[in-house]
């Protein structure tokens, strides 16, 4: 199964569509910063299930702010990270995931990429898909194997 990452997309959705196109996941997930946008994709893309979470910038949403599931019999747990306060540190987040059995951990609102496996679990930040070098992710799981790369989108 293959899964594009987002995060901080801030109302501009062009760039993720463009690379649902050319990626062709079979699952997208978007992390905050706007939850609108992920359901934009989500009505473009109809036949993609999306798992989105809102973000410190979602004022006055009621979208949910953590999100666990399961895919390919990993327990994911998906956040903004706001409220984990990563932008100092991702030890916070770190904690939540293992309290809560996660195999995965997503989350954004640095803009900053991150990827790092801490006790057999995996722990992602895509970065900002606006802002700065414009990068997402792409995770390639199967029952057994667990891949993940971090990608630029590159524009005019």
């Amino acid at each position: 199964m293959k899964i594009a990452v987002f995060s901080d997309s801030h109302g501009i959705c062009y760039n993720m569509a463009e690379i649902i196109r050319d990626e062709k996941p079979d699952m997208i997930i978007h992390c905050g910063d706007h939850q609108k946008d992920a359901q934009v994709i989500e009505r473009q893309f109809p036949n993609i299930p999306v798992y989105s979470v809102a973000g410190n910038c979602d004022w006055g949403r009621k979208g949910e702010e953590e999100k666990l599931f399961e895919v390919m019999g990993k327990v994911f747990y998906i956040t903004h990270g706001h409220i984990q306060n990563v932008k100092r540190g991702y030890m916070n987040l770190a904690l939540k995931g293992k309290e809560v059995g996660a195999d995965v951990v997503i989350c954004g609102h640095t803009h900053i990429p991150m990827y790092d496996v801490l006790d057999n679990m995996y722990m992602i930040n895509p970065g900002s898909i606006t802002y700065g070098k414009k990068t997402y992710g792409i995770i390639n799981i199967t029952q057994r194997t667990f891949g993940y790369e971090l990608k630029y989108f590159d524009w005019i």
